[in-house]
């Protein structure tokens, strides 16, 4: 405090003033924890991750039952996404188990 002349009052204003924006996302969040599930039901919707889940999950049963005959090229994702490295590992398999075939 004695470093940049500040008083007591001041700093604990600060101090004061820094919990009450820490206060206000701690409720931010908790509204957000508690109402958007609600919401999302009220509209029908699905969180944008389950819907990219749900659409992965689908093309790569979509692939298991009808695969394509043309190459899949998958540019541009790490596979961290759980959906999106078992869609690749399943494109994968199936590729190895054609070469394996085709090479007999």
């Amino acid at each position: 405090m004695h470093t940049v002349l500040l008083r007591a009052g001041a700093a604990m204003a600060l101090v004061t003033s820094g919990v009450v924006a820490l206060m206000a996302v701690v409720i931010f969040l908790a509204l957000v924890r508690d109402e958007w599930p609600k919401l999302m039901i009220s509209e029908c919707a699905v969180n944008p991750a389950e819907r990219r889940n749900l659409a992965l999950n689908a093309l790569a049963q979509r692939y298991h039952d009808n695969p394509p005959r043309a190459p899949v090229i998958a540019a541009g994702t790490t596979g961290s996404i759980p959906a999106t490295a078992a869609l690749l590992s399943r494109r994968r398999r199936r590729d190895e188990r054609a070469r394996k075939q085709h090479c007999k």
